[in-house]
């Protein structure tokens, strides 16, 4: 470490600061420089311009970044008056921010679920690869199989709140048929120790036979 040999005293509260250069030490009495306590925060700090200071939205007054203009939402009312969007959505409740009570997204998730039925959707994702492997262990077993693109995967509620989406299920016979990816996450000790307390819950759930089919 280079010996300080040029000394100065901070401004406001006076201690000792010392500097290793002559240069250093007169741009410091330059710039009459606080030490690093006293000029820590806001205008006091030495390298102070101002530009991260809030800024006030152009429209409505709110504060937002200082590298914006106006605040998101009255932005998007700008774009929107700017492509000559029907004004009377800028009114709207939509626009407005209202959210949907519990009542309406009660309603809009029964009509969802039906659409699902009607289309023969499938709420969450599935490896598509796997479907013909099950039609395959299905035919060779003579079981039917519930799967993501016959009637959507069956769904297991347990009564402490899990819920798991099975790959395949002969609902007459009961029997439960789970594709195993052969991928490291699968592998993995944690994701192992998940499929078995899977396994057991839906076992001791459902009462069925459980059988595995490994990529």
């Amino acid at each position: 470490m280079k010996e300080k040999k040029y000394f100065r005293n901070c401004p406001e509260c006076n201690n000792e600061l010392g500097y290793t250069t002559e240069k250093a030490w007169k741009h410091a009495n330059k710039i009459n420089r606080l030490c690093n306590s006293c000029g820590r925060k806001g205008e006091k700090h030495w390298g102070y311009t101002g530009a991260t200071d809030p800024n006030n939205c152009k429209d409505c007054g709110t504060l937002i970044d200082f590298r914006s203009v106006r605040c998101k939402s009255c932005n998007r009312k700008k774009i929107i008056e700017e492509q000559g969007v029907n004004p009377k959505f800028l009114n709207s409740k939509r626009n407005k921010g209202m959210k949907h009570s519990s009542d309406t997204k009660q309603v809009m998730s029964e009509i969802a679920k039906q659409e699902r039925r009607v289309k023969n959707l499938h709420p969450v994702n599935y490896n598509k690869s796997s479907i013909e492997i099950l039609e395959k262990f299905g035919r060779d077993n003579n079981l039917n199989l519930q799967h993501a693109e016959n009637g959507g995967e069956f769904t297991v509620s347990i009564p402490n709140g899990n819920t798991y989406f099975v790959d395949g299920y002969d609902k007459d016979k009961n029997v439960v048929v789970e594709y195993i990816e052969n991928s490291s996450w699968h592998k993995s000790p944690k994701k192992r120790k998940y499929h078995e307390l899977r396994k057991k819950e839906i076992m001791k759930h459902l009462m069925c036979e459980y059988r595995e089919i490994y990529e």
